[in-house]
């Protein structure tokens, strides 16, 4: 960053014209958290504002902070000191920006790499740069009630990272209790699952889990995404799952922000 700060303003012009957003990474352990680290972050918002001030790109443009290593404040005080930091750093965004970096456009997040935090992040982040991703909600509704399913999640192959979800409404509120990170804790298994896969030279196809409350299936979906598939009607098989899956895929395959050629995809 030291270098490209350093160039001359019509190569920075080069480097930052084309940007649709920016991910900063703040340790909140740093000792110089609001000396040192809060004038080189100035110092890029800056670089960026002066690129970005009269182009269209700037009404588009999103700033991502993750306020990292979380896990070594003491829990009682977690919120506390993420508030604190997060109000910080939107201060400087304001007084360097003078409101032509908005509040909205604006996102921070509390990290940790020991707990869901950080993963979740990354989810938000990646589902706020595919612009189709809002397109998915009317396919997965209709995929998920002709399956008799209570919620569905496709995730991001090679990450694991949730692209789209669809939750029933009437069994939101009765899911969120069982366990509100659930999304976060599925993809820590499904990566377990596939390393355990690796190591005995075997290649990961699909996964499924029954239960006296639920059935779940997991399995691919386009070339570069895969679906969770849960339902709590006793009646629904694994196989009757694995088959609407299958009869979908051509389908799923089109929408954009799933097929790795659409329009947007990143």
């Amino acid at each position: 960053m030291h270098n490209v700060l350093s160039m001359p303003a019509r190569n920075r012009s080069s480097v930052f014209s084309q940007i649709g957003c920016l991910l900063y990474v703040f340790d909140v352990e740093s000792p110089d958290f609001s000396t040192i680290d809060m004038i080189w972050f100035s110092r890029v918002i800056s670089a960026i504002l002066e690129t970005l001030s009269e182009s269209e790109n700037m009404e588009e443009f999103k700033l991502h902070i993750l306020i990292h290593k979380m896990d070594l404040v003491p829990e009682e005080h977690r919120q506390v000191v993420f508030e604190s930091k997060a109000k910080e750093v939107r201060n400087k965004v304001e007084d360097y920006s003078k409101g032509k970096i908005s509040a909205d456009m604006i996102h921070i997040f509390s990290t940790s790499i020991w707990d869901e935090t950080i993963y979740k992040a990354w989810s938000t982040i990646v589902q706020m740069l595919i612009p189709e991703i809002g397109s998915l909600h009317a396919p997965l509704e209709r995929f998920a009630k002709f399956t008799s399913a209570c919620e569905v999640i496709v995730f991001e192959t090679a990450t694991s990272l949730v692209v789209a979800r669809w939750t029933d409404n009437d069994a939101t509120e009765q899911i969120q209790a069982v366990d509100e990170r659930r999304f976060e804790r599925a993809s820590a298994v499904v990566k377990a699952f596939k390393s355990a896969s690796a190591r005995i030279r075997s290649r990961f196809k699909s996964m499924e889990i029954t239960h006296p409350m639920y059935t779940a299936v997991l399995d691919s979906l386009t070339e570069t995404t895969a679906i969770l598939v849960v339902a709590v009607d006793p009646k629904v098989v694994p196989a009757a799952i694995h088959l609407n899956i299958n009869l979908s895929r051509p389908s799923f395959a089109k929408l954009p922000g799933l097929s790795p050629k659409a329009p947007g995809s990143r």
